[in-house]
């Protein structure tokens, strides 16, 4: 899934509005579904039965109903390791869910502080 924005600082807001108001639409999220297989954000286009009739994107976009965006700041590259860390524990070490990811926010947290 892609999601466009306006960037503030911009130097031609007009054409950056534009771009992201055209890429928003069910007729160029369906071209790119159509050429790159990302899934579209966009719901009308989600529900298109060239979409809707795919399996994996069907998978994809039942997922989205429990997702947040991820937020594009350097923080986050704090995150990617304790939570591999984590999820190793648990799936290769048998070690309690709750706990493994416990202790993996609580290094999140200390990396961000």
């Amino acid at each position: 899934m892609k999601s466009w924005y306006v960037n503030s600082y911009t130097k031609y807001p007009n054409a950056a509005k534009l771009f992201a108001e055209f890429a928003s639409t069910k007729e160029a999220q369906l071209m790119n579904y159509e050429m790159t297989g990302v899934v579209p954000a966009n719901k009308e286009a989600a529900a298109d039965a060239e979409v809707a009739s795919d399996p994996f994107t069907v998978a994809v976009l039942e997922q989205f109903k429990n997702s947040y965006p991820m937020p594009a700041i350097p923080e986050m590259g704090s995150v990617w390791s304790p939570m591999a860390a984590g999820l190793a524990d648990v799936l290769n070490k048998g070690k309690d869910p709750k706990e493994a990811l416990d202790n993996a926010v609580n290094q999140i947290k200390d990396a961000t502080k």
